[in-house]
């Protein structure tokens, strides 16, 4: 499996690795899709791209999972942090931080694990 979902510390962790296809991120999606409709509040979230080694993805799967994430009514706000450490999953998560204007979720981008664990315990932003 090229993903892992687990809560951490009251944050739903989301590591992608391996090769991910557009699939694979609908897989992703019906799990955590699963995973938010059996808790009163949604947890702010980490997805983890560093692990990803190839993204067959395309711009097509990036705005279906963004219009399907977009369309969902939340109990709460939340924050999600994307680590995307390399061009092209920033390019990515780009991608889908800009098709992705849900106004319940707050999507940052950051390089590394360590700034963005910050800025989801920083309850200011």
């Amino acid at each position: 499996m090229p993903y892992t979902i687990k809560l951490e510390n009251k944050v739903l962790r989301l590591a992608l690795s391996g090769r991910i296809t557009g699939h694979d991120l609908l897989s992703v999606l019906a799990e955590a899709k699963n995973y938010e409709t059996n808790v009163d509040v949604i947890p702010h979230r980490i997805t983890d791209m560093s692990g990803i080694v190839e993204l067959a993805v395309h711009y097509a799967d990036v705005s279906v999972l963004a219009e399907k994430r977009r369309e969902l009514r939340f109990p709460n706000s939340f924050k999600s942090a994307i680590i995307a450490n390399n061009p092209q999953h920033l390019g990515y998560a780009r991608m889908f931080q800009t098709l992705n204007d849900n106004p319940q979720i707050t999507i940052r981008i950051f390089p590394d694990e360590s700034a963005a664990s910050q800025w989801i315990a920083d309850c200011g932003n």
